[in-house]
């Protein structure tokens, strides 16, 4: 399994990170493998109490795919305007 978490400027009431998606994938040991991981929209929205719905907000995000979410193998810098 790969998961891709999303991370964001660190809120008190936000968790430092979060689940925006995860795909199956079978490897024999020492082969690899392509995986996608569609994330939506969501990924990148929280629950703006105020308005009663969701936003996205503007900010520097990194992506983080793992095989656990103690296990990040591959990072990229992402900025939301």
């Amino acid at each position: 399994m790969v998961v891709v978490a999303t991370t964001e400027a660190v809120e008190p009431e936000r968790p430092a990170q979060r689940l925006a998606g995860f795909a199956l994938a079978e490897a024999a040991p020492g082969e690899a493998t392509e995986v996608t991981v569609d994330l939506p929209d969501r990924a990148f929205e929280t629950w703006d109490e105020s308005t009663g719905g969701w936003v996205r907000r503007p900010g520097h995000y990194e992506l983080r795919a793992a095989r656990s979410a103690a296990d990040p193998r591959l990072t990229l810098p992402l900025r939301e305007d």
